[in-house]
């Protein structure tokens, strides 16, 4: 969205890198539409990941809690045990 910003920020990454604008987008003439598309993209976008996000988490805890199997355990970073799952008839 900086490359097609009225304004004409530069593009810097996490305050200390300057980032090159892409080369279509700050070369167009009018670029107010365009800031506007790629503002509704970016919004629609966020709502998205965070609802993927919840979902992920969603089925984690249905996992541990509803089906009771040791998927998120398997997920957890290990304290020394093995994260190979079980073989059948195996004990824990």
């Amino acid at each position: 969205m900086v490359s097609v910003s009225v304004l004409g920020i530069p593009t810097v990454l996490f305050g200390t890198v300057p980032w090159p604008d892409l080369p279509v987008l700050s070369t167009l003439s009018d670029k107010m539409p365009v800031e506007a598309a790629l503002k509704v993209v970016h919004h629609w976008a966020a709502w998205g990941l965070l609802g993927l996000i919840i979902l992920h988490v969603a089925a984690a805890l249905r996992h541990q809690f509803v089906l009771h199997d040791r998927v998120l355990r398997q997920m957890l970073p290990s304290r020394g045990t093995s994260s190979t799952p079980r073989q059948k008839g195996e004990t824990p």
